[in-house]
């Protein structure tokens, strides 16, 4: 029986936690282990986590200090252990049966010798499990439709990845600069070294309420502010990107790829890059607004 490792990152989830450690360990024809790490939780999370121990001995938990949720769940990859397959899920959601054990089929179905991660459509319901709709209704595939694309965009939601042994193996054979949320990173790894494959079905219920992190509803004004927010912490974001990718995966970069992420790293240093990089057709998102605000980043050289 294949063995597959949940990485789940936790922060004051106690009104439903217990419901997702439930599904996760009722998963279908599967050896399921999970790894909690608890990211400095200030209300009972950690007691529920405990309690949950006694009943799933193949749960493991980790209380640690508030160190934010990027760095929470790339720290929870870097203590994985020795599995087949792994998986990443947030605290709130519900899985259906049958999740890991489509995913994994799938990945089964691919190119072993090369890293391979598993995305999929997403449930959204609201705090009491009714179906809202689809995160992507239509059957298209939402895969990037370039690499320069994945840099820029994420397109994976990460308590829908699953990954393969080759893909950890080769995720960790680096350490990246910065800090990158792991359904950035990984995803955007696999675009450059691996495969990737999409199912436009759902096998989890993606619970959408006020304490959220992500996909709550935002006023405009909430949205502006967190991008400058974000773009304050994060100068040259992007570029640096391409450069820790470069560092640390050099040698396994095609000439074509070596170029593409040379020249965005390097930009600012180049006058002839920067206008390159301003007009690259590639370079957008799927908002005007949004690609306007990554013209604007390149042209006053904080991309």
């Amino acid at each position: 029986m294949k063995r597959i490792q949940v990485l789940l990152s936790s922060y004051n989830g106690a009104k439903y936690i217990q419901q997702q450690l439930n599904s996760i360990f009722y998963q279908n024809d599967l050896d399921i282990f999970c790894l909690v790490r608890d990211d400095g939780s200030t209300d009972n999370t950690c007691d529920i986590l405990l309690e949950c121990q006694k009943k799933y001995e193949n749960l493991e938990i980790i209380i640690g200090d508030n160190i934010g949720y990027e760095s929470s769940f790339m720290e929870l990859v870097r203590l994985s252990g020795d599995y087949d397959y792994y998986a990443f899920s947030d605290q709130d959601d519900v899985w259906e049966p049958g999740k890991l054990k489509r995913a994994i089929e799938k990945i089964s179905q691919s190119d072993h010798s090369k890293p391979t991660m598993y995305c999929s459509n997403c449930t959204i319901v609201d705090e009491s499990l009714n179906v809202i709709g689809m995160l992507h209704p239509s059957k298209k595939n939402i895969t990037p439709t370039s690499k320069i694309n994945s840099l820029i965009e994420g397109f994976a939601h990460g308590c829908t990845i699953v990954f393969n042994k080759k893909s950890i193996d080769f995720i960790l054979s680096h350490n990246p600069m910065q800090d990158y949320s792991h359904d950035f990173w990984i995803p955007l790894l696999h675009v450059f070294f691996g495969n990737i494959i999409y199912d436009n079905n759902s096998y989890i219920l993606y619970r959408q309420h006020s304490e959220n992190i992500f996909g709550e509803k935002r006023s405009l004004v909430d949205l502006i502010k967190l991008k400058l927010k974000f773009l304050e912490n994060r100068k040259n974001f992007y570029s640096l990107m391409a450069k820790d990718i470069l560092i640390g995966y050099n040698k396994y970069l095609s000439k074509q790829d070596y170029k593409l992420l040379n020249d965005i790293s390097e930009y600012r240093s180049s006058l002839s890059k920067q206008i390159k990089l301003l007009f690259n057709k590639d370079i957008k998102r799927n908002t005007i607004r949004g690609t306007i605000v990554l013209k604007l980043l390149i042209l006053f050289s904080k991309f």
